[in-house]
């Protein structure tokens, strides 16, 4: 009964919210990228000026948290907003990272 093209994320979130269901391309798409596509521009500016380790620990941390209170969420909403955030702390990460090796 698992379509094999459906990630498994798919699945995991809609055993334990299946009102969610209709929702996973929010979740997983336009929650998360369009806060990665954007925030990462402003993230390699500040990676220019500002010292990268400490963003890179700050967005870990950031990132971290996200992730731990993603999963103590039963609302809709506070888990978009969550997926948005752990965009923005995860699009830190590369500008960061390039510019360090």
């Amino acid at each position: 009964n698992l379509d094999p093209m459906m990630p498994s994320s798919f699945y995991q979130i809609t055993q334990a919210y299946p009102s969610f269901t209709k929702y996973y391309g929010l979740i997983s798409g336009a929650g998360f990228s369009i806060s990665y596509a954007i925030s990462g521009i402003f993230w390699a500016m500040a990676a220019q000026k500002y010292n990268r380790k400490r963003i890179l620990v700050g967005a870990c941390m950031g990132w971290s948290l996200t992730s731990f209170l993603t999963g103590a969420i039963n609302s809709l909403p506070i888990l978009v907003v969550m997926r948005f955030l752990c965009g923005m702390f995860q699009a830190a990460l590369l500008p960061c990272v390039y510019s360090i090796v």
